[in-house]
């Protein structure tokens, strides 16, 4: 028994070809997204983190009426300043960038009427090398949001350490 049909009968790639790349795009896009929102939740935690250790040194150190020790203000200073780049990171993240769609020109192209009554086939292989240029413009900006992401999340870690043994300090002080 043979598997392979004759030429005549075989259906092109270009349909399954053009879904995968719209499959792979729709998780690039999800992706961003994913990543907007750990943005906007490293913004949250670290103004909540840097409000509550401050008040938290407010109440420890104004309840004693003793002068308070310096390292603890300058371990809760530092702290605040990590929050604050964490937050600065973040924002890198959340600012306005240009769409990654496909471009007015290259639309324009694909109005030409050669176009809009050419086969199927022949638009799909057209189209195919505009969206892998979508997918990967969208990859490498992915890549730079997860980069400043992490030196948000690195940033607010150092904060939380070094919030902590700020309390810890004035705790045991």
């Amino acid at each position: 028994m043979r598997f392979c049909r004759s030429r005549s009968t075989q259906r092109p790639a270009g349909p399954t070809l053009v879904r995968l790349f719209e499959a792979e795009l729709a998780a690039a896009v999800a992706s961003r997204d994913s990543l907007l929102t750990r943005a906007t939740g490293v913004i949250m935690t670290s103004g909540a983190l840097a409000a509550v250790f401050l008040g938290f040194a407010g109440l420890v150190s104004d309840g004693q009426g003793v002068a308070t020790p310096l390292l603890p203000l300058w371990l809760l200073g530092l702290a605040v300043a990590a929050f604050v780049i964490a937050s600065g990171f973040a924002f890198a993240v959340l600012w306005p960038r240009p769409s990654l769609s496909v471009g007015l020109e290259t639309l324009q192209k694909y109005t030409d009427e050669k176009l809009t009554t050419a086969p199927a086939h022949f638009l799909e292989q057209r189209l195919t090398p505009s969206l892998f240029t979508r997918i990967e413009d969208a990859r490498t900006a992915n890549d730079r949001l997860a980069t400043l992401i992490a030196v948000g999340f690195g940033a607010e870690i150092i904060g939380m350490l070094l919030a902590s043994v700020g309390v810890l300090t004035l705790i045991a002080g």
